[in-house]
């Protein structure tokens, strides 16, 4: 019950001071004080879904070709999911 208060807490205090708060978790398993379900629930909700391996390819393109970084195709097929889960989640938690 702690924890529930000092993010209820934390939420209030962003509202406050208009600050970017990103959570993640899943809302539907969501078992906390009443105050904090209702204050979850009032933010902006951005369900992400998993991609194939076709919509990975695509992706990988958009964005090396929007950095401007050249990528052949079969480079990029080459890479595993595995490995940018495990980068992308290296380059994030840098930010916490």
């Amino acid at each position: 019950r702690e924890w529930e208060i000092a993010l209820f807490n934390l939420i209030n205090e962003c509202y406050e001071k208009e600050s970017i708060l990103l959570l993640s978790g899943s809302i539907n398993k969501l078992e906390a004080i009443p105050d904090l379900v209702s204050r979850i629930k009032k933010m902006e909700i951005l369900r992400l879904e998993a991609i194939n391996d076709d919509e990975l390819l695509e992706a990988t393109q958009a964005i090396s070709k929007n950095l401007n970084i050249k990528i052949r195709d079969k480079d990029i097929c080459n890479i595993r999911v595995e490995e940018l889960t495990e980068k992308f989640n290296n380059s994030i938690s840098d930010y916490f």
